[in-house]
């Protein structure tokens, strides 16, 4: 019976540890029935200077929405300044972020046929503060991710041997 005590207490762990180091900052911005998520790479905290991968999942409730219909536009601002601006043809786009500042990355979209989808516009405010240099933070984010991999591991391997032991414990003593 201690056993399955430690099993318990040993599974909410594990569950904790793997809800803490799968979290997520996507961001969904919607307007009517047609929203989308915003990830960034790298890790949703761009690095200033470096090229940062803006990527969009589109969203539409009423299931008309086609990219290849839709003259998107994507733009960036600062302090109401534009600063960019282009016709948004895929999923993602790319964009390197001059100075520390928080931007606003506006995604807007008019159906290329009437009636096709409704018009939508999305702002997504971007907070851009890390001064760590590009590769020095792709070497952290593959340890990072080595390192859950081992753990997960083990702890498989841990859960693996505890219910072996549970369920063949009275063979082993016997």
């Amino acid at each position: 019976m201690r056993i399955r005590k430690w099993v318990e207490v040993f599974s909410i762990f594990y569950l904790l540890f793997a809800i803490c180091f799968s979290a997520s900052a996507h961001v969904l911005k919607s307007d009517g029935v047609i929203g989308a998520d915003l990830h960034i790479e790298p890790d949703d905290d761009p690095y200033v200077g470096a090229p940062a991968t803006l990527y969009l999942d589109f969203k539409d409730l009423s299931g008309k929405f086609l990219l290849d219909q839709c003259d998107c536009r994507m733009s960036i601002s600062l302090d109401n300044s534009q600063l960019y601006e282009a016709s948004l043809v895929s999923f993602t786009a790319s964009y390197t972020f001059a100075k520390p500042a928080s931007y606003l990355l506006t995604v807007s979209g008019t159906p290329k046929h009437i009636r096709a989808f409704q018009p939508f516009s999305l702002e997504y405010p971007i907070r851009v503060a890390r001064m760590v240099p590009p590769a020095a933070a792709s070497q952290k984010s593959k340890t990072h991710n080595h390192n859950s991999i081992i753990l997960y591991g083990i702890s498989a391997i841990i859960t693996f041997f505890i219910l072996y032991y549970e369920k063949n414990k009275a063979k082993l003593f016997s």
